[in-house]
């Protein structure tokens, strides 16, 4: 099992990054979230199955990323065993609210190759409370990033958190909201008033990535969708896994599949491919551009016992 991968990826960052939407369900009703649906059918399995599946794609490409995103992944069943059977061959980073018991995912999950993205939503929780949780959980190793929708009721407190946060070493991710509010349509209709002060709460950022990742996130909101067909990375070092076991390329709408995350035989591409999907990816691995952005935007930790480097 712990041979070298049939598949290693020849390109930074040299490991596949699979984003898992393992499903919709979420426990928070936030005004500017249009994702979350407790209806919405997953594929459920055990926890010894879903290792069989990850083993044999660990044997096919080595060591990846595993990023769950929802809903809100921690309220699927098993997951805490899950994670502790996934973070042993891969990395495991994972989109939360952070609503889960801080104490029970302490003495649950090693610390060692798990990562956490906490988004801050002011409608359920305080930002001193949801601080306070973040600390307790970095005092044990959990370290985790803060990301903040910049929703427009939400952005007077925009530099006050940014800076409650940086203090204590969280980095902190300003998202731009993209939805309708008071009869406007974001990103496109924040006032200058409302720019200026995101500009200036990205300069403050605490480091250059975190000023690079913000910059980029602005960038995407406002960028429009490409009219070419590049070439395209996705497919090759990314994949998406949607509720259902669906992978895809990438998150663009209307993008082919690739297979099932089940199947025995999926295999990613071994080389880019164009793509004349509508894309507006802040992210996109287009040859060309990925190589120039792959170090900052790209970066994963590796894994502690599997280190992959360039073939």
């Amino acid at each position: 099992m712990d041979a070298p991968p049939l598949h290693p990826r020849k390109t930074p960052p040299y490991r596949v990054h699979w984003n898992w939407e393992i499903f919709k369900a979420c426990n928070y009703r936030c005004p500017y979230c249009p994702t979350y649906d407790n209806a919405a059918p997953s594929l459920r399995l055990p926890v010894s199955e879903w290792k069989t599946v990850w083993d044999r794609l660990f044997v096919r490409y080595g060591s990846g990323e595993i990023r769950f995103t929802g809903g809100e992944p921690t309220l699927y069943p098993d997951f805490l065993p899950l994670v502790g059977r996934l973070q042993e061959r891969h990395t495991v980073n994972i989109t939360t609210n952070l609503s889960f018991d801080a104490q029970a995912w302490i003495a649950a999950v090693r610390p060692e190759n798990v990562f956490l993205s906490a988004s801050l939503h002011l409608d359920h929780v305080s930002a001193e409370d949801f601080l306070a949780k973040l600390l307790l959980l970095w005092k044990h190793r959990h370290y985790a990033t803060v990301a903040f929708v910049a929703y427009p009721p939400h952005l007077p407190r925009l530099k006050e958190l940014q800076r409650s946060f940086q203090e204590n070493g969280i980095i902190f991710k300003i998202i731009p909201f993209n939805g309708e509010y008071g009869g406007k349509r974001y990103p496109d209709d924040y006032s200058p008033e409302e720019r200026a002060l995101m500009d200036s709460a990205i300069a403050s950022s605490a480091e250059p990535g975190t000023r690079k990742m913000n910059q980029a996130l602005q960038g995407f909101a406002l960028k429009e969708a490409a009219a070419e067909a590049p070439l395209c990375r996705m497919g090759e070092m990314y994949a998406k896994i949607e509720p259902d076991g669906t992978v895809r390329r990438c998150c663009s709408i209307g993008v082919e599949a690739l297979g099932r995350i089940t199947d025995e035989d999926l295999r990613l591409y071994d080389d880019p491919k164009a793509c004349s999907a509508p894309c507006k990816c802040w992210k996109a691995m287009v040859v060309g551009r990925y190589e120039a952005q792959a170090k900052d935007l790209w970066h994963m930790p590796e894994h502690t016992i599997h280190k992959l480097g360039p073939s």
